[in-house]
């Protein structure tokens, strides 16, 4: 045991020197303008940071993240925290942590998503953080799950666990991105399931995830979730995006 410690003291040690070393022959920059980062400053600078578009939905509970699911699924509260552009800063932040190996940025965005969660006061009553799962090929693929990592920055900051795999992906769906609206919601159906319902019973939990756009994952979680005896659904995501008119068509012949 001592000896696999060593050798994992070393390891770290290694790893620690190789990333100084990097950040020497390479300085960090920001995602979106290229500049150098400064000071405290991680993965955006703090001129692109501010430049972020925001949403109003913590300071105004009829919000268009509501407005996806009020009138068909009942939840608590829904919140996104950014809006959504082709051509702003989140485009590279959302590849970053989704295609290009970086969990840290995830965490650290999360982090930014649970102060504002804490601050608005509107999800105190929440006890538990359920990360939207991907399958575990997906995952494997990636190396991670970047909805899970969003939520370990949520929990650093508001003290909550983390429920990782009791909300499970049963089916490895293709990818949504080229999917109309209606498509998305057919391929969704009965994706997901539960390993232990009762871990739920009578939780007020916070379903996590990076982006919604047509509402078809959120939704498929929460016919997952919603059988539970006694559970409040909140959700929360990192962004919204706007929809286009491609995605509200829904062909009339099905």
């Amino acid at each position: 045991m001592g000896i696999l410690s060593f050798f994992s003291d070393i390891g770290k040690g290694l790893s620690t020197m190789l990333r100084s070393l990097r950040h020497l022959l390479f300085p960090p920059s920001c995602l979106f303008c290229g500049d150098l980062l400064q000071g405290s400053e991680r993965y955006l600078c703090a001129r692109c940071q501010m430049a972020l578009p925001e949403t109003l939905h913590f300071i105004n509970e009829t919000n268009t993240f509501e407005s996806l699911f009020r009138t068909t699924i009942p939840f608590g509260d829904g919140v996104s925290l950014y809006r959504f552009s082709r051509h702003g800063a989140l485009r590279p932040v959302l590849h970053a942590f989704k295609y290009h190996d970086n969990p840290d940025l995830a965490f650290y965005m999360g982090r930014i998503l649970g102060e504002r969660l804490q601050s608005s006061h509107r999800f105190d009553g929440v006890e538990l953080l359920v990360p939207v799962p991907l399958h575990p090929r997906r995952e494997r693929r990636r190396g991670y799950n970047q909805s899970y990592e969003l939520c370990r920055g949520i929990a650093d900051v508001m003290g909550l666990p983390v429920s990782k795999d009791n909300l499970y992906r049963c089916r490895n769906t293709t990818s949504q991105t080229l999917l109309s609206g209606w498509d998305r919601l057919l391929a969704m159906q009965e994706a997901f399931a539960l390993n232990d319902p009762a871990m739920f019973e009578g939780k007020h939990v916070l379903l996590v995830d990076d982006v919604v756009t047509t509402s078809a994952t959120l939704r498929a979680c929460c016919d997952a979730l919603l059988p539970v005896d006694g559970i409040t659904i909140s959700m929360a995501t990192l962004v919204i995006s706007e929809l286009s008119p491609r995605d509200n068509y829904r062909p009339k012949n099905r």
